[in-house]
């Protein structure tokens, strides 16, 4: 038999069907996940304003939360908008808009809990204290692609003891502090991603090792004395390709514990200063310094 929308509606767009409206299987979104089997399943939110009050957790794997783009909004009212415990799970195409407050994330992957295989795609993150956060290895072997993360208090995305991550084809924009922060973080690939506007660097590591930065452009506040593009204090770096232009800061800063950086193609713009390197083994050459 041809199977269409009209014969299997729910088959079609997903396990569990949230709606404003009545709709659906639930208007609740904690609910409908609570509906799926221990083994998983898919959630679709249809488009409305959930308001939340209580953080939505995910603590069973291989769950995929799908909602109908911006038309789609969960309203975080002082609490992390998602706490993800689970691995092999998937968020993709709804905004999740906080209210400002202090230690809130719009998505948090639990401490110390491995949460492997999952993807972000096509989000709107904004006005959390931190846009996506991991702490102590909670994100490996994921990616986060397609989302636009801004105006946030603090860093847009920022991860700690996490590894294998992807982060690509993002906009990471007018984050309070940096766009992207790492820490003891390993096998990263941060490629092709929008980095403009942030108050601190566009992306700071710390003590991180076997990181790549391609092919990201890299924007400072052009209006403000504030703002860096990329600061490491890392080992085992390949920066290259990257589109950097700083008013008022360092374009690229490694500092005197940094080792063997690879930095070369660049497109560097700093009034300032365009490279400053402190530390040993770090290879510069093939940039473009204006």
């Amino acid at each position: 038999m041809v199977m269409t929308l009209m014969s299997n509606p729910r088959g079609a767009v997903g396990t569990v069907v949230i709606a404003t409206d009545g709709s659906g299987d639930t208007t609740d979104i904690q609910t409908g996940i609570n509906m799926l089997p221990a083994t998983g399943g898919c959630v679709y939110i249809k488009e409305g304003t959930y308001t939340i009050t209580a953080t939505i957790t995910i603590t069973i794997d291989n769950v995929s939360i799908t909602g109908c783009g911006r038309a789609t909004r969960i309203d975080a009212i002082g609490v992390t908008a998602f706490d993800i415990s689970g691995a092999g799970c998937h968020l993709e195409n709804f905004w999740l808009h906080g209210d400002g407050t202090v230690a809130t994330y719009g998505i948090y992957f639990s401490f110390m809990v491995i949460s492997r295989y999952t993807s972000i795609i096509n989000m709107w993150i904004d006005n959390f204290d931190y846009g996506i956060r991991s702490d102590a290895a909670g994100f490996v072997q994921s990616y986060i692609r397609g989302n636009t993360i801004y105006d946030n208090l603090n860093n847009g995305i920022h991860f700690i003891g996490c590894a294998d991550v992807i982060i690509a084809d993002n906009i990471i924009i007018s984050n309070e502090n940096h766009g992207i922060f790492l820490d003891g973080s390993s096998g990263f690939i941060i490629s092709s991603n929008d980095i403009t506007e942030n108050l601190g660097y566009g992306i700071y590591n710390d003590g991180c090792v076997n990181n790549v930065i391609t092919g990201n452009r890299i924007e400072a506040p052009m209006d403000l004395l504030t703002g860096n593009g990329i600061y490491s204090s890392s080992r085992w770096y390949n920066i290259s390709s990257n589109f950097i232009v700083v008013a008022h800061g360092t374009a690229v800063y490694l500092d005197n514990l940094s080792q063997n950086h690879i930095l070369s193609s660049n497109y560097i713009y700093g009034v300032v200063l365009n490279i400053q390197d402190l530390g040993t083994n770090n290879q510069i050459f093939n940039n473009i310094e204006t």
